[in-house]
């Protein structure tokens, strides 16, 4: 491989692995970067709610004071309080309520002479919960309400409520993405490391091999880009080469090799109103792989009769007829193509010889 350190196709390499480690690093300081804003959460979420007395329960004014907010709470009676948290399905033409969803009822549990509001299913009856000790405006709102409704109970309720519903579906909801993302940010950076430590493990040169030999190949490759080649946006074209460089690797195809080449457009709409169009030049190969290269459409005109022009054998622009051979009778389109390369070869030994 040393005929390879310093090259066009070296620095590709490079690059590609480069690109793939900060990508990555990236995911991994935000999944840290999430974890880390919201420690305290993920400490309870982790360790799961604690035993909880009652004394150490009246004398919490504030539940952000506290580490540990995710408690089990016992208590001595489970009283109703007419108050339920309703979810409603509206049709936003009409405003109307199409559908109602009861998704907690709020009750209330004596703890010694004092009441705490809990967030519960409607059917629940027990007197021991656990859940997570929260202040938040609605059930502010519902205490408030209570005690306007029934005077002799104000100063009774704790001034926060006991969520036993939903306070752990955060969490679930971020290692469902957080441990794909993670373990995405691993298998990566494992790509990363054994590309690095072995040059001849990563796609660039594995694509580079299904050509020839690899290190032959690079330095015929170095001296045709020695040799001015054409740039049309991010595309390189040399004499016998067509390169795409992409943000994790290096598209590339053998002039010699291609067939056909054409420009694909595609159409883009949101709620079947058009939102624009993009381009493509596709280049088929005998291999019957293709390079599709997206760029602005003069690019792609660019690239299709740069190509035609240092592959003049090869079929430029769509047709359907073209299409019909490529996907039923490539044999009889590759004969067509070896024709062309022989009249053209013939042409520039006459050319040669006058």
């Amino acid at each position: 491989m040393d005929a390879l350190q310093n090259s066009f196709i070296e620095r590709q390499v490079r690059r590609a692995n480069r690109n793939l480690l900060l990508v990555n690093l990236v995911f991994l300081a935000i999944l840290l970067a999430v974890v880390g804003f919201n420690y305290r959460y993920a400490l309870n979420f982790v360790r799961g709610p604690k035993d909880i007395s009652a004394q150490d329960l009246l004398a919490v004014q504030n539940p952000e004071d506290r580490p540990q907010f995710f408690v089990k709470v016992n208590g001595e009676k489970l009283l109703a309080t007419g108050f339920q948290h309703v979810e409603q399905k509206v049709d936003e033409s009409t405003n109307k309520v199409e559908s109602e969803t009861v998704k907690y009822d709020y009750k209330a549990l004596r703890i010694g002479s004092r009441l705490l509001l809990v967030k519960a299913p409607g059917a629940a009856t027990a007197t021991a919960y656990s859940g997570a000790l929260q202040k938040d405006s609605e059930s502010t709102d519902v205490i408030a309400q209570l005690e306007q409704s029934t005077p002799e109970i104000k100063g009774m309720f704790l001034p926060f409520v006991l969520d036993t519903v939903d306070y752990r579906d955060g969490g679930y909801w971020g290692l469902g993405i957080g441990i794909p993302v993670l373990l995405l940010v691993l298998w990566n950076v494992k790509k990363w490391l054994t590309r690095t430590a072995d040059r001849s493990a990563h796609p660039i040169i594995k694509k580079l091999r299904s050509y020839g030999e690899p290190e032959q190949l690079s330095f015929e490759i170095e001296n045709e880009i020695a040799q001015a080649p054409l740039s049309v946006g991010s595309a390189l074209i040399t004499r016998s080469w067509i390169f795409a460089p992409n943000y994790f690797g290096l598209k590339m195809a053998r002039l010699g090799d291609a067939v056909w080449i054409y420009k694909k457009v595609t159409k883009h709409s949101y709620n079947f109103i058009p939102t624009g169009k993009t381009y493509s030049a596709l280049l088929w190969s005998r291999s019957g792989e293709s390079l599709e290269i997206a760029m602005k459409q003069n690019k792609v005109d660019e690239i299709i009769q740069t190509v035609a022009q240092s592959a003049p054998w090869v079929i430029a622009g769509f047709n359907n007829d073209i299409q019909a051979l490529w996907n039923t009778n490539r044999a009889a389109l590759f004969q067509a193509i070896d024709e062309r390369k022989a009249k053209l070869s013939g042409a520039q030994s006459s050319s040669a010889h006058a």
